[in-house]
């Protein structure tokens, strides 16, 4: 009966708050048997799983957290829990289904939600990709918790390894005040990651690297490999996100060498390298915690630049060179970004690469005076070191030149 209550509470004409109040007291003065505990327990499950309405969803919870403490909360239904791992009709509410199943098994980790789980780890990874990172975290944090349930075939922990950098590729970045705590979560999952190549043994670590890295420039330059993973777990619309830059902090320089090897001499083609290229570019100011996706970018443009493929390094100096040179005047971005900076202007030896932000250096560089540190000092003095060179590299420009001038003197 108590269900049954409940349910006619959210019909009520009343506020949210007033129902709130309602379900609060229901629940503790009938959820005092075995029988009611379970018929609520799996109501709550229910609403938290399959409502679309968004405040049935809150109270879906308000009901399992106020049977936290109750002994009768310890027998969930093995079948409502499989069916969380395994169904595909949760898609409306996919953003819970995680912190659901972290929730039933941390009621109750029985014998037979130990199996399910050690069943389905990588199905249950997958269908955390698109969740915030606090429900990655949840996810990694139950396997961490219970490494009985990590698979220990080559293919499985491979298929795991790649699921935990999918879920890293598509975590959505939250409101910038909380990008502190969504960083820390991610390097929550950067070492889980860690600890699955780590559990399989030094003699696979390279092998579980080049596939993440697989799976990694299959999603920043946006070919099919990436998009048949995401077929797999069913998520339509993503944005590829910086979180996914954690990945290159794993890889050894060795791997990284033969990764930008393999790449370089592939068949794959200029839009295909511009696209990774120019992504990469971007984490350098999104994701500036990673100091290795600076040591990518070099590496890669190096590598391009030993084949002679000069026209595709131009296209992505010239589309991000300006955004790049702006971001000196940031201390915690500076020193990934700069390294790029100058190789860009120093390799390109292209007059409109450097015309592109030649505007842009008086103001950029009163503001290096003026941050008057040893990091900015230095910054400045390599800058203007750069433009004397570029000046008169490209004479004949100086009414153009006339504000650089200006400040050097």
């Amino acid at each position: 009966m108590v269900p049954k209550t409940l349910k006619s509470v959210m019909f009520l004409e009343i506020a949210d708050g007033a129902k709130e109040t309602i379900i609060t007291k229901l629940l503790d003065e009938h959820c005092t048997t075995v029988e009611a505990c379970q018929s609520v327990l799996e109501l709550g499950i229910s609403w938290v799983a399959s409502s679309e309405d968004p405040f049935e969803v809150s109270m879906g919870w308000l009901i399992l957290r106020s049977l936290e403490e109750k002994e009768h909360t310890k027998n969930i239904p093995i079948k409502m829990v499989e069916m969380l791992m395994t169904s595909n009709n949760f898609q409306h509410n996919r953003k819970e289904i995680p912190l659901l199943i972290a929730w039933c098994c941390k009621q109750n980790f029985s014998e037979d939600i130990e199996t399910l789980l050690k069943q389905n780890a990588i199905n249950v990874m997958c269908r955390t990709a698109g969740c915030s990172v606090d429900a990655v975290v949840t996810i990694v944090t139950l396997l961490r918790e219970h490494p009985i349930c990590l698979p220990i075939d080559f293919t499985s922990i491979m298929a795991l390894s790649e699921a935990v950098v999918v879920c890293l590729a598509v975590t959505p970045l939250p409101e910038p005040r909380k990008l502190k705590t969504f960083y820390e979560g991610v390097g929550e999952v950067q070492e889980f990651l860690r600890y699955i190549w780590m559990c399989a043994g030094a003699h696979v670590c390279d092998e579980l690297a080049l596939s993440a890295l697989k799976v990694l420039y299959s999603a920043i330059s946006n070919t099919g490999y990436f998009n048949n993973l995401m077929e797999c777990v069913m998520l339509d619309k993503f944005v590829i996100s910086p979180a996914l830059a954690s990945v290159l902090q794993l890889i050894e320089p060795h791997v990284m060498s033969f990764a930008v090897s393999g790449i370089i001499s592939g068949d794959l083609s200029e839009e295909i390298l511009s696209s990774a290229l120019n992504a990469l570019c971007m984490w350098l100011l999104q994701a500036s915690c990673y100091p290795s996706v600076t040591h990518w970018v070099l590496q890669l443009f190096n590598a391009l630049e030993s084949e002679g493929r000069y026209s595709l390094l131009l296209g992505v100096s010239e589309n991000k060179i300006d955004r790049l040179f702006i971001a000196l005047q940031l201390p915690l971005l500076r020193d990934g970004v700069a390294p790029v900076v100058w190789h860009m202007l120093a390799a390109s030896q292209q007059k409109f690469i450097f015309h592109k932000i030649v505007a842009r250096i008086p103001s950029v560089a009163l503001q290096l005076k003026k941050e008057d540190s040893e990091s900015s000092r230095q910054c400045l003095q390599t800058m203007l070191d750069m433009c004397h060179v570029l000046m008169d590299r490209f004479p004949g420009h100086d009414s153009l030149y006339q504000p650089i001038v200006t400040v050097i003197q």
